[in-house]
């Protein structure tokens, strides 16, 4: 299976990607995009002019909601179907702050910042960092 997004490649230049979907591994959950917000970071991610640490080329959008398409073994809490959402913020679950379950990650990732985000058809995420959406919550506004 394929799938397309969109990249920024550098400051101001968008790039149409498509790529092999990779099947989930483990604790992996497959998400098929259904909507993703532009906010001010990601204009300014677009613009060059975003002043935190960031990464090109890069899929932007870490304001998103997604459908549970595939799920590896090790998924216990998301079924095939489910709706969700996810964390922006990665965090290692490694580090010294990760072990003693504080938000200070020493290696943490921004979702759509430092590594891909949901400007694209398809992505994979770990089952720790999705929120299954309330039935009754249009996935347009998560």
């Amino acid at each position: 299976m394929k799938s397309k997004g969109v990249m920024i490649e550098k400051p101001s230049q968008l790039k149409i990607i498509e790529c092999e979907v990779v099947e989930p591994q483990g604790a992996q959950v497959l998400l098929k995009v259904n909507n993703v917000g532009i906010c001010g970071s990601d204009i300014h991610l677009y613009y060059g002019s975003y002043t935190g640490p960031h990464d090109y080329p890069l899929y932007f959008g870490h304001e998103w909601s997604g459908t549970v398409v595939k799920k590896g073994r090790k998924v216990k809490s998301l079924n095939i179907g489910d709706t969700v959402t996810g964390d922006c913020s990665i965090y290692c679950g490694k580090c010294q702050y990760c072990r003693q379950d504080k938000n200070l990650c020493e290696n943490i990732q921004k979702f759509g910042i430092t590594i891909g985000g949901a400007s694209r058809e398809y992505f994979l995420q770990d089952e720790k960092y999705l929120y299954e959406l309330p039935e009754n919550l249009d996935p347009g506004l998560a």
